[in-house]
């Protein structure tokens, strides 16, 4: 089952993406100042990408208009035009035995008009629970990898921006680092175990 699943989700990505604090933390006596931590400013280059992945690597993606939002219509065609291509070019051996979409419940997501594509497809759609971002292999997987080579660049364009994320996506799918999917079996185990909780760093209940 699980050679058969796409996630599928959105992101933004920014002009900068700021270091994580783990990386930023220092050493300091008792003595010694506190750091300064400056207010970070408003965007004024960002993009909001859709993208679709697999056990292998990502499949898909999308650049969503600037001054718009997912709407149930552009996820229909992103699922109709861009994914169901890609699906048949890269990974048609997913065709016969059906596609099982893995995506969060916000309402694009949900929409009558996705139930209408996903049965014209011959493809199902896996539950999800609410607000759960500890099983959602884009967020806990594929998006902090993709993030990690873009934190304390400046980008002063959305081309800039897209060319980048390209050149990321395309060294994510060579080395293979995607491997949630692998385990979310396992994943979804550990949930269970712990009655359907939001755990925080999820992966280490599962992995010994």
């Amino acid at each position: 089952m699980l050679n058969r699943i796409v996630a599928i989700d959105e992101t933004w990505i920014r002009d900068l993406e700021p270091q994580l604090k783990s990386r930023s933390s220092q050493w300091k006596h008792a003595t010694s100042h506190s750091p300064k931590i400056c207010r970070r400013q408003q965007s004024k280059v960002k993009l909001m990408m859709i993208m679709a992945y697999y056990k292998i690597g990502v499949i898909a993606t999308g650049r969503v208009p600037p001054v718009s939002t997912v709407t149930a219509a552009f996820y229909r065609k992103f699922l109709q035009d861009v994914l169901r291509p890609k699906i048949r070019q890269k990974c048609s051996a997913m065709f016969p035995a059906g596609v099982l979409i893995l995506h969060d419940n916000v309402w694009p997501h949900a929409s009558d008009a996705l139930s209408e594509i996903l049965e014209t497809c011959g493809w199902q759609m896996l539950p999800h629970l609410p607000y759960s971002t500890d099983v959602s292999p884009p967020d806990f997987d594929m998006f902090p990898k993709l993030k990690k080579p873009l934190r304390g660049k400046r980008f002063r364009s959305i081309e800039e921006v897209s060319n980048e994320v390209t050149r990321v996506i395309r060294h994510i799918n060579n080395e293979g680092v995607l491997t949630e999917l692998k385990d979310l079996s396992k994943c979804w185990t550990a949930v269970i175990k712990h009655n359907r909780h939001y755990i925080e760093g999820l992966k280490m209940y599962f992995v010994k």
